[in-house]
Order: C-alpha cells, then sequence, then structure tokens
C-alpha cells in the first residue's frame, strides 16, 4: 500500500539515519543537538491503564446511542493520578441520559478501558468562539 506508506513515513533533511521518519501522531521538536523533544499529540489518543484510546471513537459510540444527541470525552486526573475518561453528554429530544445506561449500553461494544469512569449530561457541549467543542472547560469540570 504505497499510498499509505507515503502518508505514515516521512522524509526530513538533516536527520540522522537517512531522515526517514514514522509519524505516530506524536508533536515533536527537534533541538539543536539532535534530538526530538516530546511536546503533545496531533490528535485525541490518550493512554488509558496502558492503552492507547482515541477519545473520537468513544465519541462516536455515544452519539450512536438513541438517547444522546452529542457528546465529547475530555481525560481527567482521578485519585492517585490515574488518568480517566469523562464523557459530557447531550440528551437527545425527549431522552434522559443515565450514566449507569450509557456505561452498559458502551460496555457491550467497547473494551473496558474505553468506557468512561463518569458519564455526565449536559443541555449544550461549551463552545470556543471558533464553535468548536471546548474541551478545557470540560476538562476543569465546567
Amino acid at each position: 500500500m504505497p499510498e499509505a506508506t507515503a502518508a505514515r513515513f516521512r522524509t526530513v533533511p538533516g536527520l540522522a539515519g537517512g531522515g526517514r521518519i514514522y509519524r505516530t501522531g506524536d508533536l515533536v521538536e527537534l533541538r539543536p543537538d539532535g534530538a526530538l523533544q516530546f511536546l503533545g499529540r496531533l490528535d485525541d489518543q490518550v493512554k488509558i491503564r496502558g492503552h492507547r484510546v482515541e477519545t473520537g471513537e468513544v465519541e462516536a459510540h455515544l452519539r450512536a446511542l438513541p438517547e444522546v444527541a452529542d457528546a465529547a470525552v475530555v481525560v481527567r486526573e482521578g485519585p492517585g493520578g490515574v488518568k480517566q475518561l469523562v464523557a459530557f453528554c447531550v440528551p437527545a429530544r425527549g431522552a434522559e441520559v443515565v450514566a449507569s445506561a450509557v456505561r452498559r449500553s458502551l460496555s457491550a461494544r467497547l473494551p473496558d478501558h474505553m468506557i468512561p469512569s463518569s458519564v455526565r449530561p449536559l443541555p449544550a457541549l461549551p463552545l470556543t468562539s471558533s464553535g468548536k467543542v471546548d474541551r478545557r472547560t470540560l476538562a476543569r469540570g465546567l
């Protein structure tokens, strides 16, 4: 699959070892000494209990539930610094979001590490001035 390979492997001029790197989704900076410094992620992938989780995938499963009109998932630190998924769900018209029912529905479709520790209903998701979900506000607990 040459196109998929070309999308994931890039050539970086001046990089040791031929200059070819694999695009993992990590955001890095090439320091003057040639070392790479990790700055964060380019996507919404997080690590939960040793497993990589795409928060967008969890959100898609939440939106597929009949009682959920919209959803956003963020990571928060729980007791002992353990990272946990927290889901914020906007109920569908005339529906109610019940955390235990949502978690039970998700557990039939997703592995345990992808099930949010907390599910909180909201009348609407907070938005930034550019109209995107304000994940910082959600991560702070509103």
